[in-house]
């Protein structure tokens, strides 16, 4: 069994890891894995950003934020629906809620996401949206987790550019392990090969990555 070492202490933060937790399979527990991760770096003194990129909004609700009074992520990816088009262009740090644990913020998402999909579908380098959305605020923290949807779509496609590694939650005998994801011509992941994440009730888990994530 493999043994991480724990975490030391931070004096200064960033620049951010950024995380994917993906699977085109639903009920997974990629937004129990992203709430439960967050919270255990936070309490190792880890500031945390985590990305609602899902529509169904489970991780916005799971860590009671706020996603019907004001942006989302959804505005950032589509910035002509800014909620109010006569104020500047939205921020990512406009986005960015608190949350009531310590340490840990997140960019909200509603069912507006769904339509996001869509919408950028003709856009040039469609797939560098959301890094370029993440790029500013990756000094102010430590971890990035993107929650994705049960998809393989333009939307997880993003997620993964964005990315320097895959959490990849499973059920047994549904995903194998990924080495490398091509996401378009010259685009994979920035780093290890993905963290495949299993139930104890695998009979055989999947390696882990060759080396433990730096935190």
């Amino acid at each position: 069994m493999t043994v991480f070492p724990v975490p030391q202490p931070l004096t200064s933060h960033g620049p951010a890891r950024v995380i994917s937790l993906c699977n085109q399979k639903g009920g997974v527990g990629k937004t129990t894995t992203a709430i439960s991760l967050a919270g255990a770096l936070a309490e190792f003194g880890r500031k945390v950003l985590v990305v609602d990129f899902d529509p169904q909004g489970a991780l916005t609700a799971g860590l009671g934020a706020t996603a019907h009074d004001g942006p989302t992520i959804y505005n950032l990816l589509v910035p002509d629906k800014a909620i109010d088009s006569s104020r500047s262009p939205l921020t990512t740090r406009d986005v960015i809620q608190a949350t009531s644990i310590e340490n840990i913020h997140i960019l909200p998402a509603n069912i507006d996401l769904a339509a996001a999909e869509v919408q950028l579908v003709n856009e040039v380098a469609r797939e560098h949206v959301l890094a370029d959305i993440v790029k500013p605020v990756l000094a102010d923290y430590d971890v990035v987790l993107i929650d994705c949807q049960p998809s393989l779509g333009l939307l997880t496609v993003n997620a993964l550019t964005a990315s320097h590694v895959a959490s990849v939650s499973r059920s047994p005998n549904h995903t194998k392990h990924i080495q490398r994801v091509p996401l378009a011509p010259g685009v994979i992941l920035r780093d290890t090969p993905a963290l495949v994440i299993t139930p104890p009730s695998a009979a055989t888990p999947p390696p882990l990555a060759s080396s433990p994530l730096r935190w």
